[in-house]
Formats: structure tokens, C-alpha cells, sequence
């Protein structure tokens, strides 16, 4: 799915995961309230999130994560 489509099913309350991310200690997204909270949980700076988001490899690939 694209970005928007994931942002979407975060909004939704789903867990995205990206081929990027696996590599990091983030894993997966969610979105709770109007913040963008991690794997283990942790609220992360929206405004980093988003900044990393528009880079151009994340415009494509996410999938949900089916064991939310």
C-alpha cells in the first residue's frame, strides 16, 4: 500500500510496517490520538516522523501488521 493509504489505516487504529522500518528500532507504526507511537509503544516527534515520511523510498511498500 502507499503512505497515504497507511496513514489512513493508522488513523483507523492499525499497526503499519514498512521494508524500512524492520530495520530500525521503530518496527511499526500507529497512530493514537495525534501522535505516532512505535513497536515498544513510545510516543515519537511528530514532526520527525513526518520529515522521514516524505522521503521518497516510503511511498510505497507498507503493509499492516495483522497481529495488533
Amino acid at each position: 500500500m502507499n503512505l497515504d493509504d497507511a496513514i489512513n489505516a493508522m488513523r483507523e487504529g492499525k499497526k503499519v510496517t514498512h521494508k524500512y522500518l524492520l530495520h530500525t528500532k521503530t518496527k511499526s507504526l500507529r497512530i493514537i490520538g495525534n501522535n505516532y507511537v512505535d513497536e515498544e509503544g513510545y510516543i515519537l516527534n511528530n514532526f520527525s516522523v513526518m520529515m522521514q515520511l516524505k522521503s521518497a523510498c516510503f511511498n510505497e511498500g507498507w503493509e499492516i501488521v495483522e497481529n495488533n
